[in-house]
This record gives C-alpha cells, structure tokens and sequence, in this order.
C-alpha cells in the first residue's frame, strides 16, 4: 500500500496508532498500482473479541499470526472506489454489510427453500425451467420478503432480528397455510416464534450489524 502523492509504502498500523481512523486514496499493488479509496474505522469490543478469538483458535504453526495482525483485527478495513461526495465512510460500511445480507439471501432461497431439488431432472425442458423460477421469484417477492419486513418492524423494538434461513425453513415447510389463506396474525406468531436469531449479549450476528450497529 502506498501513498498517491509520493508512492511512499504505508504502515497501515502505525497510521491507525497515530490517527485512530483513516479515510484516504492509496495506491494498491506490487506492480500495477491503482488508485482507490481506503477506509478503516474501530469496531465494537464485542465484534473484535469475536474476531481474535477466532483467530487464536485457528493459529498454528503455517499462520502463526503476528502482534500487528491482532492490531489490524479491530478495525474494519474498506476498499472502494466511490468519491468521498458521494458516500460518507459509514455509508460505504453499511453497503459492506448489505453484501453479507445478500449472501445469506441467496443461501436462504436455494438451501432452505430447496429450490435446488424442486425440480425433477425428467421433467426440465426450457419452458418448465423458466416457469419453475417465475413461480419461486414470486413466492420469494410476495411471501418470505414481506413476511420478514413484518417480522422484523415486530421485533425490532425488542432488539431481536430475523433468521432469514429459519424463514425460508418456515415457509417452505408451512406452505399449505400460507396457501390456504390462514389469518395473517397467527402464522406471524408462529413465525415470531421459530425464526428470530438467537438472542447473545458477546457475539453480534450480520443482521443484527445492519439493524443496530451504527458506527
């Protein structure tokens, strides 16, 4: 990493020491440098503990990591190419963790709502394919998403977030009652019940990151 005015290489950990937070253009790269925007701000306690800890246990004798390493692991490092005019660095960390969010959408829909294995071989033609994912995208947009927005409005006062992998779970093994058109309130009830993340005062899930942790 280096500095975009004089191509002078960096210490990232001393210059955190000396201003506690950075947002500023460097050049990445051994051969090619290019030009992008770094951003690293402090995390909560809770998060770097969880961070250390983890990497304590998976230390051995290949990745026996250094005191400066540890350092590194408080902070959250960003990468981006966006003008600081149009996104401020707590903008560019919220985007972060939307990516995160994202992933575990995905892994929602295909492990958990099975789609995956909806679909027996014999039966594939184009036509069928095409209907078949028509048909999830619209389960997925008019019962798992707006059920998990009504869920969280719910829960968010009690600081309690929602499992998108236990509501894909939930759905897909209770769609004969969404089907058959039972009272919204009792399936929300049920679904309050099973699908909240499990509540931990020292360990911060991705989602709880989006709803409560503002930097």
């Amino acid at each position: 990493m280096y500095k975009v005015s004089d191509n002078q290489k960096i210490d990232l950990v001393k210059e955190l020491r000396k201003q506690g937070r950075l947002d500023v253009w460097v050049r990445l790269g051994a051969k090619e440098k290019i030009k992008c925007r770094l951003i690293a701000v402090p995390l909560p306690e809770q998060i770097v503990n969880q961070r250390r800890r983890k990497a304590k246990e998976n230390r051995n004798s290949k990745a026996n990591h250094s005191k400066k390493y540890f350092e590194l692991l408080g902070y959250g490092v960003y990468i981006t190419n966006v003008e600081e005019g149009s996104w401020s660095p707590k903008e560019v960390m919220k985007a972060y963790r939307c990516r995160w969010y994202i992933e575990i959408l995905f892994k929602g829909w295909k492990s958990h709502l099975k789609l995956t294995i909806s679909l027996p071989e014999r039966y594939m033609n184009k036509q069928r394919i095409e209907l078949f994912f028509y048909m999830a995208f619209l389960m997925l947009t008019l019962v798992v998403m707006p059920l998990f927005t009504e869920l969280q409005k719910r829960v968010k006062n009690k600081h309690r977030t929602v499992s998108i992998l236990k509501l894909c779970s939930f759905v897909r093994s209770n769609m004969e009652a969404f089907i058959s058109g039972k009272k919204c309130s009792h399936i929300l009830k049920i679904a309050e019940y099973y699908c909240l993340y499990d509540h931990r005062k020292k360990r911060i899930n991705a989602i709880e990151q989006i709803f409560f942790y503002h930097p």
